[in-house]
C-alpha cells in the first residue's frame, strides 16, 4: 500500500483504535490529522505529538469542516463513537448523539466540499449482524435489531452506504468482530481484563454461560493495514467484513493467555446471567479479494499484547 504523504484524518485518535491506526498510518509516512476531545492520563502522547491535532467535539459540525476542508484532507477513518455497550444502554440519547449524529457531521462536511476526500472508511461492528443463526456472517447477512449500541451501529452502517448512493461519496464501512492489541485499557474486555488479572498474579474471570461463547479476535496491526487496503482499493457503497481468523470459545483464548503468562494460575467462573449472542465470526472473502490478508495468529497477536501490558505492569502505569 502507499499512502506516503497522504492527509489521513482520523476521528476518535485518542482511543485504543484510533490510536493504532495513527501509529501505522505515520510509519506509511502519511500526514495524521486526529480530532481529540479531552486529553486523559491514558493519551499516547508520544503518538499524538506526531500527528496535528485539533481538540474538540465530534458533534461540531462546524469544526469538522474546518478540518477536512483546512488540512485539504485526502482520506478519512471515521472511529469515534461511544463503544460501551452498557453506556449506550443507559444513555441511549447521548449514544445515538455521538454514533449517529457524529457520522452524518463527517459525512455532510465531505459532502459540503468541492473535491471530497479520496474515500472515507466509516467503522462499524459485527454488532450490526445481531443474533442471526446464520453464520459465518457475509455482508449479505440481514441485521437484526437489538440493544442501542448494536442498533446505533446498524444506522451508521445504513446512513454512510445512503450517503454512498444518493450524494456519489466514496464511502465504505468496515464491520469487525472483537479486537485486541497493545494500548487498549477498557478493562470490561476479555483481553486485556484477563491478561492484567494474570500479570498480577489472579485469576481471570469468566462468567459461566459466555465460556462457551464462540468469538474470533483481529490484532489491531491487521485491521489497520484493512483500513489502508479499503482507503485504495474499496468500492464506494460496499461493506467490508474484517475476520476470518480462526473462531474460538472463550474460555480457549483465556487458556492460551494463561499457557503464556502463568499456568499456575486458575481460571475462575462466575455464575452470572446476561444476554449475549453465543456466537459470531465473519466471512472476510470480499475483503481479501482486494488483496488483504490477516498476517498474524492469534497466538503472535497475543503475545506481542502480553509483552505490552508486562511492560505496563512492570513500570506500575495505573490503568484503572
Amino acid at each position: 500500500m502507499n499512502v506516503e504523504g497522504k492527509n489521513i484524518f482520523i476521528t476518535g485518535i485518542n482511543g485504543f483504535i484510533g490510536n493504532a491506526a495513527a501509529k501505522y498510518f505515520l510509519e506509511q509516512k502519511a500526514h495524521v490529522i486526529g480530532l481529540v476531545r479531552d486529553f486523559n492520563r491514558k493519551s499516547d502522547r508520544e503518538t499524538l505529538d506526531r500527528c496535528s491535532i485539533v481538540v474538540g467535539d465530534i458533534l461540531d459540525r462546524d469544526l469538522i469542516q474546518n478540518i477536512i476542508s483546512k488540512y485539504e484532507v485526502d482520506y478519512v477513518l471515521h472511529l469515534a463513537s461511544q463503544p460501551i455497550v452498557s453506556i449506550c444502554h443507559n444513555d441511549p440519547y447521548s449514544a445515538y448523539m455521538t454514533n449517529v449524529m457524529g457520522l452524518l457531521n463527517v459525512l455532510e462536511a465531505c459532502r459540503s466540499m468541492q473535491t471530497p476526500p479520496e474515500k472515507v472508511v466509516v467503522m462499524v461492528s459485527d454488532k450490526y449482524y445481531g443474533a442471526t443463526a446464520e453464520l459465518p456472517y457475509t455482508e449479505e447477512t440481514t441485521p437484526v435489531v437489538a440493544d442501542t449500541y448494536c442498533t446505533s451501529k446498524i444506522c451508521q452502517d445504513f446512513i454512510a452506504m445512503s450517503y454512498a448512493k444518493t450524494y456519489g461519496l466514496p464511502i465504505v464501512t468496515v464491520r469487525s468482530g472483537n479486537i485486541y492489541g497493545p494500548g487498549d485499557f477498557n478493562l470490561s474486555r476479555l483481553i486485556p481484563k484477563s491478561i492484567l488479572k494474570l500479570l498480577c498474579g489472579k485469576s481471570p474471570v469468566i462468567y459461566s454461560h459466555s465460556a462457551e461463547f464462540i468469538r474470533e479476535f483481529m490484532y489491531t496491526k491487521d485491521l489497520c493495514l484493512a483500513f489502508d487496503v479499503l482507503f485504495q482499493r474499496g468500492s464506494p457503497g460496499e461493506p467490508y467484513n474484517v475476520g476470518g481468523t480462526e473462531p474460538l470459545r472463550v474460555i480457549e483464548v483465556v487458556e492460551k493467555l494463561q499457557l503464556l503468562i502463568d499456568p499456575d494460575i486458575p481460571i475462575r467462573i462466575q455464575k452470572v446471567d446476561f444476554e449475549e449472542i453465543s456466537a459470531q465470526y465473519l466471512d472476510a472473502t470480499k475483503l481479501r479479494s482486494l488483496g488483504w490478508e490477516p498476517r498474524y495468529s492469534l497466538d503472535r497477536g497475543l503475545a506481542e499484547t502480553v509483552e505490552f501490558y508486562q511492560d505496563v505492569v512492570e513500570r506500575g502505569t495505573r490503568i484503572s
